[in-house]
Formats: structure tokens, sequence, C-alpha cells
């Protein structure tokens, strides 16, 4: 169910049920795009770090896979979560 529905259905005795919904439904807006915003940049900054590590003369070592790459998947597995969350719940 739609988080606005959610919200009209809560707020039905409320006067000004309409501007109440419009505000929160902004700040959730608002909200996901930062989130994924940083998220974005996160994984930016990781896949950066890996190339380096990749790029280097050293050999590969077990944080690069464990801690590098797998922060990497995390933060997109995460990514994933916030925009299918905003697709069901969210958006119109």
């Amino acid at each position: 169910m739609k988080r606005a529905e959610l919200l009209q259905q809560t707020l039905t005795e409320e006067k000004n049920v309409d501007v109440l919904v419009s505000s929160v439904e902004s700040d959730d807006k608002k909200f996901l795009k930062r989130r994924k915003r940083n998220l974005e940049d996160q994984i930016e900054d990781l896949e950066e770090e890996l190339r380096n590590r990749l790029s280097s003369k050293e050999p590969l070592e077990q944080a690069t896979v464990e801690v590098t790459y797998q922060a990497i998947k995390t933060k997109k597995d995460v990514l994933d979560l916030y925009k299918q969350f905003e697709k069901e719940h969210i958006a119109a």
C-alpha cells in the first residue's frame, strides 16, 4: 500500500489533510533522494579505491575482496533496496 493512501486514512479527521500528506511526501522524497545520492557517492569512492588497489604493483590482499569489493556489493544492494522501496511505497 502507498504511503500517501495510508496517511490519508490516518489523518482524515484532521484539517488540511492534503497539505499534510503533501508535506510528508515531500520530506520523504527529499530523504530518499539524499540517501540514494549518498550511497552513489560512497559506491563511486569505493570503486575508485578498488581500481587503485587493482592497478598497484602490490599483490592482491584479502581486504581488497572482503572489505572493499564486499562494501561495493553491499552499498549497491542497499541502493537497490531504496529504489525498490521508493517504487513500491512512495512513487505515485
